[in-house]
């Protein structure tokens, strides 16, 4: 770390953007905590209800649409002797969702929105749901198998009730959260530029061409270098207006600048219209956060202060690592 100070690396505009990025989120979990996690109340019957949930594992498939009159016929249709193999080619635009039939595997409790989650762990195998409502759309869901949670089971008494206790406050916390959230935004609404939007996901996918298809859960999504063909590309509508919240705007410029500043496993998967659309959401809400937690003087917290600068000491000492063993570096 003393190294990297004295070579000045905390200049560099590439870290100083990624110091930048580790004191906000570090901010935005402190203001998550203080005012959502540590306000949960636990019941006992919430508690006793969710460790026999995690005593299974339910092996599920299902149909997802965003409007209920679509589901509707979806759900009628299955009625009628049509299957889901047939219906998830139909609908699906995911290859692995379209090849599976939207087989989604072995789920287990905390793995979905828990008002699906609630229907899955009351049907038996075989049974399809009728509709279920989740912040998404809707989903039309079917139960296939049943197992012995084994993982769970091996674990002490301890270690269950600290994982079920864990589940539970973010499930609560984050419903608070989404109540907090739509009263920040004061019925302000988030108006997206549909063609910009549309361009921007054609530069993103022609740069990344088939790469997206062979992502590793331990490669980045999207890469800097990527990034810096994207703006190429996209130089004459750079500064034009890819969204607008209130009176606040993001133009394609800001987009792809906060990508940037993010660590490279920390950027999000931007090939589908829905995804491009939710990364952009995900940075309106983290402004919303932050601007409540500067006006709670949460920013000049000394705990946080102190938290915040060893993240980001242990940071540049490594940064200062591989710059040192690389080529470029030592010339």
């Amino acid at each position: 770390y003393l190294a990297a100070v004295a070579v000045g690396l905390e200049k560099d505009p590439v870290i100083a953007n990624r110091i930048a990025y580790i004191r906000d989120q570090e901010l935005i979990k402190e203001y998550i905590r203080k005012n959502f996690l540590e306000q949960v109340e636990l019941t006992p019957e919430r508690q006793l209800q969710a460790l026999k949930m995690l005593d299974h594992q339910v092996k599920i498939r299902h149909l997802f649409v965003a409007e209920r009159e679509r589901a509707e016929a979806l759900y009628n249709r299955l009625n009628s002797g049509e299957s889901f193999e047939a219906l998830a080619q139909e609908i699906y635009s995911d290859s692995s969702l379209r090849a599976n039939g939207g087989d989604l595997g072995y789920i287990q409790f905390g793995d979905l929105d828990p008002a699906l989650e609630e229907k899955v762990f009351s049907m038996k195998p075989g049974e399809i749901s009728m509709p279920v409502k989740s912040v998404y759309g809707y989903h039309i869901l079917q139960v296939t198998d049943i197992r012995q949670n084994e993982q769970f089971q091996e674990l002490s008494s301890s270690t269950k009730q600290q994982l079920v206790n864990e589940i539970l406050r973010a499930r609560q916390a984050d419903q608070a959260i989404r109540e907090h959230l739509q009263e920040l935004a004061s019925q302000q609404k988030i108006q997206v530029n549909n063609r910009v939007l549309d361009r921007l996901l054609e530069a993103t996918r022609k740069v990344m061409g088939d790469r997206y298809e062979d992502a590793e859960i331990f490669k980045p999504a999207i890469y800097s270098s990527d990034l810096l063909r994207i703006e190429n590309d996209l130089e004459s509508i750079l500064n034009e207006e890819l969204v607008r919240f209130g009176e606040k705007q993001l133009r394609v410029a800001d987009f792809l600048e906060r990508l940037k500043q993010m660590p490279p496993l920390h950027r999000p998967y931007l090939r589908t219209r829905n995804r491009m659309v939710q990364s952009i959401i995900d940075l309106i809400r983290n402004d919303l956060i932050l601007e409540e937690a500067y006006k709670q003087g949460l920013n000049n917290d000394k705990n946080l202060q102190q938290s915040s600068q060893q993240i980001i000491q242990e940071f540049l000492a490594e940064e200062f690592q591989k710059r040192f063993y690389s080529e470029a570096f030592k010339n």
